[in-house]
């Protein structure tokens, strides 16, 4: 399955700016620049709704600070969080138990 494509902000202004003068539809475009129909769709809802800053935005970075705090709730989540259904132990001491009785 091929991985999906990121085109520039200066790329998907540019579509969404022609499709709306109204001289050319979406799956014209769409063949033109050779990109998705609904990709299309998208860019001319998200300008519609929030402007130019939308097309902008890198829709699945995230900062290092993030990444650092998501790493540590799983960690949490795994090692420290203890549950009464679990006996009082976290997941991982759960989960090692259950396999060292076998």
């Amino acid at each position: 399955m091929p991985g999906r494509k990121i085109y520039s902000a200066e790329l998907n202004l540019e579509i969404v700016e022609r499709y709306l003068k109204g001289d050319i539809g979406i799956k014209k475009l769409a063949q033109e620049y050779h990109v998705g129909y609904g990709d299309i769709q998208k860019w001319r809802d998200a300008y519609q709704e929030h402007g130019v800053e939308e097309l902008s935005t890198a829709h699945g970075t995230y900062t290092g600070e993030f990444k650092v705090s998501v790493v540590g709730y799983i960690d949490y989540y795994n090692n420290k969080r203890i549950k009464a259904k679990l006996k009082g132990l976290s997941p991982v001491q759960y989960r090692l138990q259950s396999l060292s009785v076998t």
